[in-house]
């Protein structure tokens, strides 16, 4: 769990957030200047660029679904209420796992990104202390 908000922006792609900033492919083909829906061998994809977004804390309830590899490293996949999936390092995910409860992979909390490198992953944010 994070000790430190990250204060950039986080990438986003038309699924959610990512965890490189990468150009997406729209669906959609350029054919002689001409957007088209099929490919041919004359036609180029269209790419977006990432949406990039202020890394805001927000409360939700996160569902663990799995593992994957990336460029360099194994990162935990999460998923929120909607079905939105989110990434998170092993090195949080280790701190979540000594910090938090989790009920059948299930854990609740406020949450934000991380930056580590040139990649971004979900963190839970430490709740903060009631003072007596």
């Amino acid at each position: 769990m994070s000790k430190k908000l990250y204060a950039g922006q986080v990438p986003w792609g038309p699924d959610g957030p990512q965890s490189f900033p990468e150009n997406w492919f729209t669906g959609e083909y350029s054919l002689n200047g001409e957007i088209v829906t099929s490919w041919s061998a004359d036609a180029y994809a269209i790419n977006k660029p990432p949406i990039w977004r202020d890394n805001v804390p927000f409360e939700a309830k996160m569902t663990v679904i799995g593992q994957s590899r990336g460029r360099s490293a194994v990162r935990f996949i999460l998923e929120d209420e909607q079905g939105v999936h989110y990434y998170m390092f092993m090195t949080e995910m280790l701190a979540l796992i000594q910090e938090t409860t989790i009920v059948k992979g299930v854990v609740s909390g406020t949450w934000a990104f991380a930056k580590k490198g040139q990649n971004y992953g979900l963190t839970r944010l430490k709740p903060k202390k009631v003072k007596k």
